[in-house]
């Protein structure tokens, strides 16, 4: 069923999540988000990420990271520095909630 779908599940999976970033600078009319009057966007240091993710890939044999965070690309620097360290574990990363490049310039 998996090839009907075009679906590539790797076997033996161990995956975990993490969120790097709290927060929201936009008022978007379809997110329960606009709500909060607080537009301040918290990040995770890259270096504190790095460390959390070693942990993972060295203690439990880590291989697919699932980044849930909306604000992902936001920071553009840092977004970058983040991809640069985690290609060193050589893991699959999931983005379910997706990445827009419309800030990304």
């Amino acid at each position: 069923m998996e090839q009907s779908f075009g679906i590539n599940i790797r076997q033996n999976a161990k995956q975990f999540f993490v969120i790097t970033s709290r927060g929201c600078p936009f008022s978007c009319r379809f997110c329960m988000n606009a709500a909060s009057l607080d537009k301040t966007v918290r990040y995770s240091s890259v270096k504190r990420v790095i460390a959390h993710v070693k942990d993972l890939v060295e203690n439990y044999g880590m291989n697919v990271l699932t980044i849930y965070d909306d604000q992902l690309l936001y920071d553009k620097k840092r977004a970058k520095e983040l991809f640069r360290q985690l290609a060193q574990f050589n893991l699959r990363i999931d983005c379910p909630n997706g990445l827009t490049v419309a800030f990304y310039r």
